[in-house]
């Protein structure tokens, strides 16, 4: 149909008596919409608010690219004015114990998102024979590179880098494979998590392991479960419905999560069909003044599915824990480390609103079956 008033097509929704714009650039019988949040959400005219997604420039993977490859991480000097200081040296800290407790000295190495090579020097701590890092950040791999040339130490290992693709001229030939805070980026539909198992299978020697750090779905769904029937206001006016958000002392959101309408819909009123792939939602990290430590949409990884995805492709859970756990269980086995990684504060802990945070996120371990 076309409006008479403004000359443009339309759509009309006999049932619920809505008309919507028709858009060029999105299929047949799709609309979008631009909320008092300035952000522009897209819907099927037949369940508007059951269909309702945020829309981004580009596809999610190559948002994580631009983002991470203009990232600039602080210098060491200049982290204690961050507001995740302590969590971000915890994080390194599960990393570096996750290595440690789940891999072997001399092993080949596949660091999936490697990013800037932050985690390098871990695996160098752990005598690699060889490590291989991949990232579609063509900026990360550029500072990563840069970081191996200023290290004696690396720049005398085994090390490479590759672009997007993963190499597999040697198939089955990595003892380890690492994919830290990213992971979740996998699940956005079945094909891209399938392919993802299958290139694992591939690549991984039978008895290999699998490592990773990624969000904890239990957790995030406890968080919004405390959220349902609040509502967002900015500038005096209702946006949606209220957002998770974890608060320091000072009433300051540095987390704040805002599910996808869709995904609420499928976790409160979770249907026998759905596997749980695209559960979409948008992550947010303030480690400053107008400083975005993470901004980007990411996926809940339903341990149901992570379950059934490992059993289909030949895998068995080694570990599943929240940071939390697993920070309890090893604390003291690794304290010296805990001290040397600057994980504590000053008072020997770390803020209530960081430990929060660390709580959204797990431990993964997985190993492949021998054939």
């Amino acid at each position: 149909m076309t409006s008479r008033s403004k000359g443009l097509d339309y759509y009309f929704n006999k049932k619920s008596g809505k008309q919507y714009w028709v858009h060029k650039d999105l299929p047949q019988g799709w609309s979008k919409i631009i909320e008092a949040d300035r952000r522009t959400y897209y819907f099927h005219i037949s369940d508007e608010m059951g269909t309702r997604s945020l829309v981004t420039d580009g596809t999610d993977q190559e948002q994580a690219a631009q983002f991470y490859s203009k990232l600039s991480r602080k210098k060491t000097s200049d982290r204690a004015d961050s507001r995740l200081y302590h969590m971000r040296c915890m994080n390194n800290w599960v990393k570096s114990v996750l290595i440690q407790e789940y891999s072997q000295k001399q092993s080949r190495v596949l660091d999936l998102a490697c990013g800037k090579g932050g985690d390098m020097n871990k695996w160098a701590r752990h005598n690699f024979q060889m490590y291989m890092g991949v990232d579609i950040a063509l900026g990360s791999l550029e500072d990563a590179a840069t970081r191996i040339q200023q290290n004696a130490d690396l720049s005398r290992s085994d090390i490479h880098l590759w672009h997007r693709a993963v190499p597999l001229d040697h198939p089955h030939s990595f003892d380890v494979v690492s994919m830290q805070f990213a992971f979740h980026y996998m699940f956005c539909d079945e094909a891209r998590a399938t392919q993802f198992f299958v290139t694992l299978h591939s690549t991984l020697r039978p008895g290999g392991m699998f490592i990773a750090t990624t969000i904890d779905p239990n957790r995030v769904i406890q968080k919004l479960m405390a959220t349902v029937g609040g509502e967002e206001i900015v500038d005096g006016k209702v946006v949606g419905p209220a957002p998770i958000q974890l608060r320091d002392g000072k009433d300051r959101a540095l987390c704040t999560i805002r599910m996808d309408p869709s995904t609420t819909t499928r976790l409160l009123r979770p249907t026998k069909d759905d596997r749980g792939f695209g559960l979409r939602y948008m992550f947010t990290l303030i480690d400053g003044d107008d400083e975005e430590a993470v901004n980007l949409p990411e996926y809940l990884i339903p341990s149901s599915l992570l379950h059934q995805m490992l059993d289909e492709h030949g895998f068995d859970l080694v570990l599943q824990e929240n940071f939390q756990t697993f920070i309890g269980l090893h604390k003291d086995s690794h304290k010296s480390l805990l001290m040397k990684m600057n994980v504590l504060n000053f008072q020997g802990t770390i803020s209530d609103v960081e430990w929060d945070i660390a709580g959204l996120y797990q431990v993964l371990a997985f190993k492949k079956r021998a054939a």
